[in-house]
C-alpha cells in the first residue's frame, strides 16, 4: 500500500543527479522536532547505511527500546552480505537521551541473521533471532533458518548471554518466515523466545503452523491451526501479538477483478484457539482496484483500498480504522488529481492513528519541484472533505524522506522512523532516523477535533461515548444534526437543551453540527459499543 504510492498513475520521479544530503538526521524549518536519533552502523561507509526496523518499539513509561536490522547493500570483497547485523537502543522518550546502544555485525556469507521478537523480563531482554544457513540469495524469503537468541542487560545494554543451535545437525528442523505478503511486499520473520525455548509461527496455504522448539533447536510439538473461513482468495494478511495473551490475524481477501473484497479480523487466545472473527467488510466503499492490510498499532487495525480511475485520471486512497472489538472507528480518503498532483517530483502518503482523539489521520511528504523543499503535512477528515492540520518544511531542497513507521503517544507526540535520501531510486544514498514530533506544535493537542468551526463555546462529554452526549454551556435550545464520516445525515434533533442520545447508532466516528441563534459549531465524536 505505501510503497511508491503514486508511481503507477503519475509521472512521479524525475531522474536527475542529486548532491549529497545536507541535514542528518532530518531537520524541519519549523521548530517541531523534540529529538532525533540517527541509525548508524559503525565501520560502514556513509552510503551503505540501510537500517530497517525489526520490531515495533517497546515503550515503557518514559523509556523506549528500538530494534533495527542492518542490511549491507554494497559489495565487500566480492561478496554481498545482505542482512548481517543489528542495532538496539534505549532512549529517554521525552528528551531523546541515549542510555545505551548495542551493535553487532556478522560477516558470514550466505548465513544471514535478523532480529525477530523481544521478550521483556524484570532486568533483561531476551530477543529471538533468525539464524539462516546457506541462503541462496540476499533478497530471498527467510528459509532454512534456525532459532537463536541473545539476552541483554536492560540497564547497561550489554549482551550477557546468547544461544545458537548446532547448525551442522541435519536432523534439526529449519524454519521459515511468517510467509505473508504485506504492504511492503516483504515477509516478516516471526519467532518468539519462551521459557522452554522458542515458539515459531508462520502461515502456509490455509493454516498457521506453530512450532514449539527447545533451546537446542529440537522440535517438541507442531500445531496446525486453520485460518478463519473466507469467501475469496487471500490478497494481503498480517499477524501480530497485540497483548501478552492474544494473537491477531488480519486477512484481506478479494474477488475476481476486484468486484468485491472481504476483510476479517481474527483473535486467537494464548493457546492459539480461535476466539472471535470480526467481518468488517461492510465498511469499505466501492469501487476499488487495489488494497491490503496496512498495520496494527496499539490495538487498532488499519486497512486500506485504492481506486485508480483511468477515465478521470485520479487515484483515491482510502484507509479504514477498527478497534479490537471489530468496531469501525474512522476512515479517511485522499484523492490525487490531474493538474494538481501529476507534476510533483516526490510524494508519499501514510495513515496515522490519532490516539489523542481516537481517529485516523493522513500524512503526506511531498516535493513539488526540485528547487523547493519537501514538506510534511497532516490531514483530518471532516465530513466528506479533508482539512489540513499542519504543514512543516524540510531543511534543504535535496532532503527527501518517507515515513516507514509512525505511532502516536497518548500525549499526542508522534514517534516516526523515517527513510531519508537524495535519490528515490534504490541506488541513491539512504539513511534512517527516529524522530519525535511535538504534538502540540503539530496542532494535534489543540487540533480542530474538539471544535471544527467557529470559536469554542461549548464542550461535549463523554467522548468516546456509548450513548448519551452532554453538551455543556447551552443557554438556549439548539438544532443538532448528526452526520457520518461520509457526510450523510443520520439524525436531526430539534430544541436540544443539554444532551443527545446516539445509542442506536453503529459504532464509529460522527460529526455533530450544533446550531444556535448566533453560533454554529461542529464536533467529532466517537460512538463505542
Amino acid at each position: 500500500m505505501n510503497s511508491k504510492l503514486y508511481s503507477f498513475l503519475f509521472a512521479f520521479f524525475v531522474i536527475t543527479t542529486l548532491q549529497a544530503q545536507l541535514h542528518l538526521p532530518l531537520q524541519f524549518k519549523e521548530d517541531v522536532v523534540k529529538w532525533s536519533e540517527l541509525s548508524w552502523m559503525d565501520g560502514q561507509n556513509s552510503h551503505d547505511q540501510w537500517v530497517y526496523m525489526a520490531s515495533p518499539p517497546k515503550i515503557i513509561r518514559d523509556t523506549v527500546y528500538l530494534f533495527m536490522n542492518y542490511y549491507q547493500k554494497e559489495v565487500e570483497d566480492g561478496k554481498n552480505y545482505g542482512y548481517c547485523g543489528y542495532i538496539i537502543k534505549k532512549l529517554n522518550i521525552k528528551s531523546g537521551e541515549k542510555y545505551w546502544e548495542t551493535q553487532r555485525k556478522y560477516k558470514e556469507y550466505g548465513n544471514r541473521k535478523i532480529l525477530s521478537k523481544p521478550l521483556f523480563k524484570d532486568g533483561t531482554i531476551e530477543i529471538a533471532l533468525y539464524d539462516e544457513s546457506h541462503a541462496i540469495g540476499i533478497n530471498t524469503d527467510w528459509y532454512q533458518c534456525y532459532p537463536a537468541s541473545i539476552t541483554i542487560d536492560k540497564s547497561k545494554g550489554q549482551i550477557i548471554d546468547s544461544n545458537y543451535v548446532d547448525k551442522t545437525d541435519m536432523l534439526l528442523p529449519r524454519l521459515r518466515s511468517f510467509g505473508e505478503v504485506n504492504i511492503n511486499n516483504e515477509t516478516r520473520p516471526t519467532i518468539y523466545k519462551t521459557e522452554e525455548g522458542f515458539s515459531h509461527i508462520r502461515s502456509w496455504l490455509n493454516e498457521f503452523l506453530k512450532s514449539n522448539i527447545d533451546n537446542n533447536g529440537t522440535l517438541n510439538h507442531l500445531d496446525s491451526i486453520k485460518f478463519p473461513k473466507r469467501n475469496y482468495d487471500i490478497w494481503s494478511q498480517t499477524f501480530e501479538r497485540v497483548t501478552s495473551d492474544t494473537f491477531w490475524f488480519v486477512m484481506f481477501n478479494k474477488a475476481t477483478n476486484w468486484a468485491d473484497i472481504e476483510v476479517l479480523i481474527a483473535r486467537y487466545n494464548k493457546d492459539w484457539n480461535l476466539d472471535t472473527v470480526y467481518n468488517v467488510s461492510e465498511h469499505f466503499v466501492k469501487p476499488y482496484t487495489s488494497g491490503g492490510v496496512y498495520f496494527i498499532d496499539n490495538g487498532y487495525f488499519v486497512v486500506g483500498t485504492k481506486y485508480n480511475d483511468l477515465i478521470n485520471k485520479t487515484l483515491k486512497e482510502s484507509e479504514y480504522m477498527f478497534d479490537k472489538s471489530g468496531n469501525f472507528i474512522d476512515s479517511i480518503s485522499f484523492t490525487l488529481k490531474p493538474g494538481i498532483d501529476d507534476t510533483i517530483r516526490y510524494g508519499w502518503l501514510r495513515p496515522l492513528v490519532d490516539r489523542k482523539h481516537n481517529r485516523l489521520l493522513m500524512t503526506q511528504s511531498r516535493q513539488n519541484h526540485y528547487t523547493e523543499s519537501t514538506y510534511f503535512e497532516m490531514y483530518e477528515n471532516i465530513g466528506d472533505s479533508l482539512h489540513r492540520i499542519n504543514r512543516v518544511h524540510v531543511e534543504g531542497v535535496r532532503d527527501h524522506f518517507r515515513v516507514n513507521y509512525a505511532t502516536m503517544l497518548e500525549n499526542g507526540d508522534i514517534l516516526m522512523y523515517i527513510q531519508q535520501f537524495t535519490d528515490p531510486i534504490n541506488n541513491g544514498d539512504h539513511w534512517f532516523s527516529w524522530l519525535m514530533l511535538d504534538g502540540e506544535k503539530m496542532n494535534i493537542i489543540s487540533s480542530s477535533h474538539d471544535v471544527i468551526q467557529g470559536t469554542r463555546k461549548h464542550t461535549l462529554y463523554p467522548n468516546p461515548t456509548s450513548g448519551t452526549i452532554h453538551i455543556n454551556g447551552l443557554e438556549t435550545p439548539v438544532l443538532v444534526t448528526i452526520s457520518n464520516v461520509g457526510g450523510q445525515h443520520v439524525k436531526v434533533y430539534q430544541d436540544i437543551k443539554d444532551e443527545v442520545d446516539i445509542s442506536d447508532l453503529p459504532a464509529g466516528m460522527y460529526i455533530l453540527d450544533i446550531r444556535g441563534k448566533d453560533f454554529r459549531e461542529q464536533h467529532k465524536v466517537v460512538k463505542m459499543e
